[in-house]
């Protein structure tokens, strides 16, 4: 009994004479990344409403005024899908006519209509377009849809054609700015930068962010051809092209510059 006695003896004062650890804080996971939580999203109601893998790339995000996100997809053909938040689920709402890509296209106005620009596929060498009429823009209404029934997907989603921006280009990406209703786009394979004026339909082309080829091998032909646009608190917009250089269209003077002619900040 009083050998057991010391041994515990001996183990306590063990124990008092080790570091006394204080309870990690928020400083002890620095270097580790933060957890976030991860939530995936079938592409409509498994196993068989949802849209088919070979039509499903998702290349086209935007979140409308009221929070809601929309999305196209690419492939075989082109759907346009609606994610509620507050549901948790993915609506599909329909395939696009005639449309199989869209790129970095996609924007939503201050009434929530969606706007959508088609293209062509980019990773052919900008092969194809040779007898290419043109991308589209395509409007989708949700207000004017709130009495369909169910989903979509192999029904045509319904939409207004506004038009092409620029014959034999594709729309290869979109910005908006939504208190002056002016939609700004890039288009492909020349590098077009475009505006279109949502209350009076108008297009209008501002000039190029690339006019010759990348350099490389003799069988490339394509251009730098930014694939973002950003709108920023003056309205004026950027984006990237030849050389990798920034591009600004000015909203005042009208007039798209290279970065090399921007006056320092």
């Amino acid at each position: 009994m009083i050998a057991r006695q010391t041994l515990l003896i001996v183990a306590a004062l063990i124990v008092s004479a080790l570091p006394v650890w204080p309870q990690r804080d928020r400083r002890y996971d620095a270097s580790v990344v933060s957890q976030v939580r991860i939530d995936l999203r079938e592409l409509g109601y498994p196993p068989v409403d949802v849209i088919p893998s070979d039509e499903s790339a998702i290349r086209a995000l935007v979140v409308a005024p009221d929070g809601r996100i929309y999305g196209a997809t690419s492939g075989e053909r082109s759907h346009l899908f609606l994610l509620d938040l507050q549901h948790g689920y993915v609506e599909p709402l329909g395939r696009l006519p005639d449309t199989k890509v869209v790129h970095h296209s996609l924007v939503v106005d201050q009434n929530g209509d969606v706007y959508i620009g088609t293209a062509l596929a980019v990773d052919d060498g900008a092969q194809g377009y040779q007898h290419y009429s043109g991308g589209h823009l395509l409007k989708y209404v949700p207000a004017d849809d709130r009495g369909r029934n169910g989903i979509r997907i192999d029904k045509p989603c319904p939409v207004v054609d506004v038009g092409i921006p620029l014959k034999g280009q594709g729309i290869y990406a979109l910005a908006i700015d939504r208190p002056r209703g002016v939609i700004y786009g890039l288009t492909y394979p020349d590098g077009e930068f475009f505006s279109y004026q949502i209350q009076h339909g108008v297009v209008k082309i501002h000039g190029r962010v690339a006019t010759n080829t990348v350099p490389g091998e003799k069988f490339e032909n394509e251009k730098a051809v930014g694939r973002a646009l950003a709108v920023d608190q003056e309205r004026n917009v950027f984006t990237s092209g030849e050389g990798g250089r920034f591009y600004l269209f000015d909203v005042k003077a009208q007039q798209l510059k290279r970065a090399s002619t921007l006056s320092p900040a």
